[in-house]
C-alpha cells in the first residue's frame, strides 16, 4: 500500500502511479535519502542502504568484503572477532541488552495438529520440558555467557516484568513427575513413553536453517527428551516458508524469537485467544479465560501503576502455564565499521539519525 510519513528520511525513488518499476517491493535494496522537508533536525548521513543477505555467516563475509557498515551478529561471532586484531582494525564489536532485544522461546503448539491434539495441549506436559531444558547451561555453552533466562514476553527492563517471578528450575525429576501425571509413562517397557492409548511421545522440532544456535539446541533437547523416554525430530526449514508453518499451525514446537520496539507492549497479538483466528500470531493456539480477562483489562486501565499490577498478574499466567518455554534475552549484537560516528548505546537500540560518517584513512 501507499505509505506516508513525516520522517528524516524518504524512499530514493517512489512513484505511486507506476505499481511496477515506481515502487519498492522485495529482494530489492531499501534506498532511503535524507528528507530536506524534515520538520526536525535533518540527519548528517544523506543516503542509508538496507540490503538483505541470508545467514549469518555470509552477512559477516559480506561486511568485511566491504558491502555494509553496520550488521547484525551471533554471538559465536561476537567471541571470535572480538580476537581478532585484523577485524578491529575495520570494526567495533557491540553488544548490550536493550528493550528491541527480545527473547528467544519455544513455541509449544497447544492446540490441534493434522486433527489431532498434540501432547502440548496438556500444561503439565509443557512445564515439563521446561524443566528439562538447562537454562544456565544453554546461555553459558550456547550465547557463550551473553544473555540472561528469560520468563515472559515483556521487553528487558520493563515495568511488565514480574519482578517476583523466578525461572522455573533445571529439574529432571519433576519433568519425570510431571509426565507420569500427566499420563506418558513406558507402558510396555521399551524405555519410551506412551499414552493410554499405546502412542508413543514423539514430536518435532522446528527451527529454521542458517541459525546454529537453534541448531544446537534442538539437538540438545532431543538428548534431553531421549533420556527420560520422549522421541524428538529435528525440522529445519528455510525461513521463506516459516510463515506458511506458522499460519498452517503445522508444527509441534517451533522456536523463533520476537522483538519489542516499545518500552509497554501490547500482549493481546500474541496471547490472546481471538489472535489464533484467522492465521494470527497466537500461533501456539493458547487459550486461556483468565488471560484473555486481563488482556482486555490491561488496555483499558489507565492509571499506569494499576495497569502494571494487570500485566504482573499476566505474567503470572504465562509462568504458570507455560505456552512458550522463555529462553533467553540476549544482547544485541553489531558489528560497525570504524567510520560511523557518534553510534551511541541506548536502552531503546541505536539511534542511526544522530550518526555521521567519517572519511577512511588511506
Amino acid at each position: 500500500g501507499l505509505l506516508k510519513g513525516s520522517g528524516p528520511y524518504r524512499l530514493a525513488s517512489f512513484n505511486p502511479s507506476d505499481p511496477l518499476v515506481g515502487q519498492w517491493a522485495p529482494p530489492q535494496d531499501i534506498v532511503l535519502v535524507r528528507n530536506e522537508n524534515y520538520w526536525g533536525v535533518r540527519p548528517a548521513i544523506d543516503t542509508m542502504r538496507y540490503k538483505t543477505i541470508s545467514g549469518y555467516a555470509q552477512i559477516l563475509t559480506s561486511i568485511q568484503n566491504g558491502v555494509g557498515d553496520l550488521a547484525r551478529g551471533t554471538p559465536e561471532q561476537f567471541q571470535a572477532v572480538s580476537r581478532d586484531e585484523r577485524f578491529l582494525d575495520t570494526f567495533r564489536p557491540m553488544q548490550w541488552p536493550n528493550m528491541r532485544s527480545g527473547f528467544s522461546f519455544l513455541a509449544w503448539n497447544c492446540g490441534d495438529r493434522d486433527g489431532k491434539p498434540t501432547p502440548f495441549a496438556d500444561k503439565r506436559v509443557r512445564r515439563a520440558m521446561t524443566h528439562l531444558l538447562d537454562r544456565p547451561r544453554i546461555i553459558r555453552d550456547f550465547y557463550y555467557g551473553m544473555g540472561e533466562i528469560a520468563t515472559s514476553p515483556f521487553p528487558f527492563g520493563s515495568k511488565q516484568i514480574n519482578p517476583e517471578i523466578e525461572p522455573w528450575a533445571y529439574d529432571v525429576e519433576e519433568a519425570k513427575r510431571l509426565l507420569d501425571e500427566a499420563g506418558w509413562i513406558d507402558r510396555d517397557g521399551d524405555g519410551w513413553r506412551e499414552n493410554e492409548r499405546g502412542d508413543r511421545f514423539t514430536f518435532q522440532y522446528t527451527h529454521s536453517q542458517g541459525s546454529t544456535t537453534s541448531a544446537r539446541i534442538g539437538d540438545y533437547l532431543r538428548r534431553q527428551c531421549a533420556a527420560v523416554g520422549i522421541e524428538c525430530e529435528l525440522v529445519s526449514i528455510e525461513w521463506a516458508i516459516f510463515s506458511t508453518v506458522l499460519d498452517n499451525r503445522d508444527f509441534d514446537v517451533i522456536t523463533m524469537q520476537w522483538s519489542q520496539s516499545h518500552p509497554e507492549s501490547d500482549p493481546y497479538q500474541l496471547w490472546h485467544s481471538a489472535s489464533i483466528r484467522n492465521q494470527g500470531d497466537n500461533f501456539s493456539q493458547w487459550a486461556s479465560d483468565e488471560a484473555d480477562r486481563l488482556i482486555e483489562l490491561g488496555r483499558r486501565t489507565i492509571d499506569e501503576d494499576e495497569r502494571m499490577k494487570v500485566w504482573h498478574q499476566l505474567h503470572e499466567v504465562l509462568h504458570d502455564e507455560q505456552p512458550y518455554t522463555f529462553m533467553v534475552n540476549p544482547p544485541w549484537i553489531r558489528f560497525a565499521r570504524n567510520t560511523i560516528g557518534n553510534l551511541n548505546e541506548y536502552n531503546i537500540g541505536l539511534n542511526k539519525f544522530e550518526t555521521f560518517m567519517t572519511v577512511e584513512p588511506n
